[in-house]
């Protein structure tokens, strides 16, 4: 069960490295501890906190803070709350990211 979360972390975080290279507009021109020294990345879980999905971006913040050296918070904004923030009031710096959970109930329909 351990080795499993620390897979899914581990893939996560490969995930969130891939949108930050591939998303920011400077990421070509300049590493990742260059685009982001000063600024402060924030994650979003639309979760409460305690679900799989808060502890998952938890986890993904500190090795993400330890691997380019820039302070990480992590704010819970259950439902859609974060994803209101984030089309409405958030600026558009390449520092913010929201993490959706995923739901087996809206795949399983698809599924048959």
């Amino acid at each position: 069960m351990l080795n499993r979360s620390i897979m899914m972390t581990k893939k996560w975080f490969l995930l969130l490295i891939g949108i930050v290279i591939f998303y920011s507009p400077y990421a070509w021109a300049e590493n990742a501890a260059d685009f982001y020294k000063g600024k402060t990345i924030t994650l979003i879980p639309s979760s409460g906190a305690g679900a799989a999905t808060d502890v998952l971006s938890r986890a993904a913040a500190q090795y993400l803070g330890e691997a380019i050296d820039v302070k990480v918070k992590v704010e819970n904004m259950a439902r859609n709350k974060g994803l209101n923030y984030v089309f409405s009031q958030a600026k558009p710096d390449g520092a913010l990211f929201l993490r959706r959970p995923r739901s087996g109930r809206s795949l399983s329909r698809h599924l048959g």
